[in-house]
């Protein structure tokens, strides 16, 4: 079971290969704090297995470890923003903020 979880926004970012181009946006994500890892879903898990959606539920685990660190300040002047960043070799830099405290 989570630690702890909600609402937040986290950025995306897409790059455009044919373009050339890179994009982000904010997008609302049900985040979860399991154990050493920080769970990224498109909705909150189903109670209920028979539940069915017509949105997937795309689901990211980011495992947290000693060579993590979090960013609080400069993201983009929001106030209630931070910047994960896992520093395992493979993953980005993962921002989130959320509406209020």
């Amino acid at each position: 079971p989570p630690q702890n979880s909600g609402w937040l926004e986290k950025r995306t970012s897409h790059e455009f290969w044919l373009f050339k181009t890179k994009s982000s946006a904010w997008k609302k994500k049900w985040i979860s704090i399991e154990e050493f890892s920080i769970v990224s879903r498109n909705q909150p898990p189903s109670e209920n297995a028979s539940h069915f959606s017509f949105r997937p539920d795309h689901v990211k685990k980011y495992v947290i470890s000693e060579n993590s660190a979090v960013e609080v300040d400069g993201l983009e002047d929001h106030p209630f923003g931070f910047c994960l960043i896992l520093n395992d070799g493979r993953s980005p830099p993962l921002h989130f903020r959320a509406a209020s405290l």
